[in-house]
């Protein structure tokens, strides 16, 4: 699996995670049906291995269903989302710098 799938992942599962308990312990005692979880983030994050252009930043939009118990095991909520990436640097060594943005988008 790509880093970008894992962090497409990730993110799903982190929400997913957010309303988890509550919604589990609803469905087992037939309280309300569960939601969906949402989140979203822009972070930056720096790579020490480019010195010279260490800056990477993250766009995170992700959706996951809420966990269930099945048989005793904990059982994930379907899980979809879009990571977005920028690296900023130039396109030939000593020219301006540019956005260089990559996308991948995620489904389970």
């Amino acid at each position: 699996m790509s880093h970008r799938r894992i962090a497409v992942a990730a993110a799903a599962l982190v929400a997913a995670g957010a309303v988890g308990g509550g919604t589990a312990m609803a469905q087992e005692s037939g309280g309300p049906a569960p939601r969906e979880s949402h989140i979203t983030g822009d972070a930056w994050l720096k790579y020490p291995g480019d010195p010279q252009y260490p800056y990477r930043r993250f766009v995170v939009d992700a959706h996951g269903g809420p966990w269930k118990f099945v048989n005793g095991k904990m059982v994930m909520g379907a899980a979809r989302g879009t990571v977005r990436f920028d690296h900023f640097a130039p396109d030939a060594p000593g020219g301006p710098s540019t956005h260089h943005w990559g996308r991948s988008r995620s489904t389970t």
